[in-house]
């Protein structure tokens, strides 16, 4: 946790991070520690997720969960149905899902305009890049 958390605080010009699939909920123990340092650094926490908040993530009572949402500023909440088609918000892919603001953070963002440039993609495989970095990262 502490090498994964270094790396992103140290990464120039970020501004927050994004956990999405395989399920962030699905790793809840390791995520919500790692959104809560992030979180405590000034750096915002988006969070893309197939379950319904209402429905599921609200209702659970496992402490894991509970903390990855305390430390979570928006929540991208439900599963991807291609037949909805694509959401009025560019966040989301599908009609169906919804923005569950979490905090104050991103109330009022127009996200149209505030496109990420950087993606760090964390697995058991490595770590990948995506995005429009200024330089070419090292790690």
């Amino acid at each position: 946790l502490s090498a994964v958390a270094s790396r992103l605080l140290e990464a120039a010009g970020i501004e927050g991070v994004t956990f999405s699939g395989g399920e962030p909920f699905a790793q809840a123990e390791a995520l919500a520690a790692l959104a809560a340092v992030c979180q405590r650094a000034g750096k915002g926490v988006l969070i893309f997720t197939g379950y319904e908040y209402a429905d599921d993530l609200r209702e659970r009572r496992e402490s894991h969960c509970q903390a990855l949402l305390a430390a979570c500023d928006l929540l991208v909440a439900g599963p991807y149905r291609h037949e909805r088609g694509p959401g009025a918000n560019p966040l989301l892919a599908s009609a169906n899902q919804q923005l569950v603001f979490l905090s104050d953070r991103y109330r009022g963002w127009d996200f149209g305009v505030h496109r990420r440039r950087i993606e760090y993609r964390i697995s058991h495989g490595g770590v990948e890049v995506t995005g429009f970095p200024a330089a070419k990262p090292h790690l």
